[in-house]
C-alpha cells in the first residue's frame, strides 16, 4: 500500500527522502523464544495500528492504539477491494498517508529517536503496520516490527498459557465469601509472596454481587483480553517460587479461567481461610458500598435478590426485600452469606481435595494476617511435599515488622 504512495512522489521528493539516515527495522517472528517477554519489555512503546474495534477485542497489554485506518475507512477499503482491488489499494494508501501524517505532527512530534523505541503490529503484519514501520524507519526511529501481527501474538498467548500453567507451582487460598481472601493475598504479596489476582484481571469480584468495584458498575474485558493479561502475569512470575491464587470456580463473572490454568488449579494444594461471621459481614459491607446507595437498591432487589428468591422461596425473598427497605444491612448480608454463599461453598468444598492447611483469622488487620501465615509456614510447607512442591515458604512469609500498625 505504501509503495503506491512513493510511486506518486516526484523524483525530487524521493531524493530528498533518501537523504535521511534510515534506521534499522528489527523483525520479531513467531520463532522468537518469548514474544510475551519482548512485547512487555518496558523499553518498547507497543503500537497497535488496527481499528479501535479490533483493539478493543484484544491487544497486547500496555499497547496504545494509533489506527492507520479508522473504522469507516477500513470498511470502505474492504468493500471496494472485492470488486476493484487497485482502486481499493489507492484509496487505502491515501487514507493511510493522511492518518500517518497526522500522527507525525501530533503523537510522534516530541519523540526522540535516541530514547523512543516503537514496536508496531497490526492484524497479520500486513500493509497497515508495514506502512507506519517504513515511515518511522525513514524518519530515524529504530522500529521493531511483529511479523504476523496480532495473530502471531495470539498464538503465543495460547501456547504460553499452556506452558506456563504447567511449569508454575500454585498454592490456592480458599475460604467462605466475605473472608477477605483477596485482601489477605494482597497483604502477603506486599510481604514478598507472589500472587496473581485473577479477579482483578477479570474485572469482577467473582460473585453475584461482583460486577461493581464497590462504588460503581464495572465492565469485564473480552475473553481474549482476559487471557492476554493472565498470560502476561504468568510470564512475569518466578516459576521456581510458589504463586498464590484465590480458589475460584472456573468462571469469574462472564469469563472463563483459561483451560490449562484451571486444570493446574484443580491439582494444586489449597489452604483454607477461616474468619468469624461478624468480621465477614463487616468486610462485605465495606467492599460492597455500591448496593447500599439509594439509587442502586432497586437493582439489588429486582435483579440480584430476585434471582436468589427463585431458589430460596418467596418468603425468603420478601424478608430480604424488607431488610433492604429498613436498611438493615448487617442482617441482610449475614442472611446472604449463610443462606446462599455458604451453602454453595460447602458443596464445592466437599468435591475439592488437596487441602494442606487452615489459617484462622479473628480480624483482617494486616499484622494479624502476616503473623498467622508466618506461624503456619511449616505446616503448609510439609503438606505441600506430596504435590512435589519443595519451595521453602520461610523465605517469603516473614514475621510482621515491629512498627506495623495497619
Amino acid at each position: 500500500m505504501f509503495s503506491s504512495v512513493l510511486r506518486h512522489c516526484s523524483p525530487t521528493a524521493t531524493r530528498h527522502v533518501n537523504m535521511f539516515s534510515v534506521a534499522p527495522i528489527t523483525r520479531i517472528s513467531a520463532h522468537d523464544e518469548s514474544i510475551l517477554s519482548i512485547t512487555s519489555d518496558p523499553q518498547f512503546t507497543v503500537i497497535d495500528v488496527r481499528a479501535p474495534s479490533e483493539f478493543a477485542s484484544d491487544h497486547i497489554p500496555g499497547a496504545i492504539n494509533l489506527p492507520v485506518l479508522n473504522e469507516e475507512q477500513r470498511v470502505e477499503v474492504g468493500t471496494v477491494y472485492k470488486g476493484q482491488p487497485f482502486h481499493a489499494r489507492r484509496q487505502g494508501a491515501a487514507h493511510v498517508s493522511r492518518n500517518i501524517a497526522e500522527m507525525l505532527e501530533t503523537y510522534f512530534q516530541d519523540k526522540e529517536p535516541s530514547t523512543f523505541r516503537p514496536l508496531v503490529y497490526c492484524w497479520r503484519g500486513g500493509q497497515r503496520s508495514k506502512a507506519l514501520t517504513h515511515i518511522l524507519s525513514n524518519v530515524g526511529f529504530q522500529v521493531h516490527f511483529l511479523e504476523g501481527g496480532y495473530k502471531t501474538y495470539r498464538h503465543a498467548v495460547v501456547q504460553e498459557l499452556q506452558r506456563l500453567s504447567a511449569a508454575t507451582n500454585f498454592l490456592l487460598l480458599g475460604g467462605h465469601t466475605g473472608a477477605g481472601k483477596t485482601k489477605v493475598l494482597k497483604t502477603l504479596n506486599r510481604a514478598g509472596q507472589q500472587f496473581i489476582d485473577l479477579e482483578a484481571l477479570a474485572v469482577h469480584r467473582g460473585s453475584l454481587l461482583g460486577h461493581t468495584d464497590g462504588t460503581q458498575r464495572i465492565n469485564q474485558p473480552t475473553q481474549k483480553m482476559f487471557e492476554s493479561h493472565v498470560a502476561q502475569e504468568l510470564s512475569n512470575v518466578d516459576p521456581n517460587q510458589l504463586v498464590w491464587l484465590e480458589a475460584e470456580s472456573n468462571k469469574i463473572g462472564n469469563l472463563h479461567i483459561p483451560t490449562a490454568l484451571w486444570s493446574k488449579m484443580k491439582q494444586s494444594p489449597r489452604v483454607h481461610l477461616r474468619v468469624p461471621m461478624a468480621e465477614r459481614v463487616r468486610h462485605t459491607l465495606a467492599t460492597y458500598q455500591y448496593w447500599m446507595a439509594k439509587e442502586n437498591q432497586i437493582e439489588l432487589v429486582d435483579e440480584v435478590l430476585a434471582k436468589l428468591a427463585a431458589q430460596q422461596g418467596r418468603a425468603w425473598g420478601d424478608r430480604m426485600r424488607h431488610l433492604v427497605e429498613m436498611k438493615k444491612w448487617k442482617e441482610l448480608v449475614e442472611r446472604l452469606l449463610v443462606d446462599h454463599y455458604d451453602v454453595l461453598y460447602s458443596a464445592n468444598e466437599e468435591r475439592s481435595g488437596n487441602m494442606v492447611g487452615e489459617v484462622l483469622l479473628n480480624t483482617l488487620k494486616e499484622e494479624e494476617i502476616i503473623h498467622a501465615f508466618h506461624c503456619q509456614t511449616d505446616q503448609i510447607h510439609n503438606a505441600c511435599q506430596k504435590f512435589h512442591i519443595h519451595e521453602a515458604l520461610h523465605e517469603h512469609v516473614s514475621a510482621p515488622p515491629a512498627h506495623s500498625t495497619k
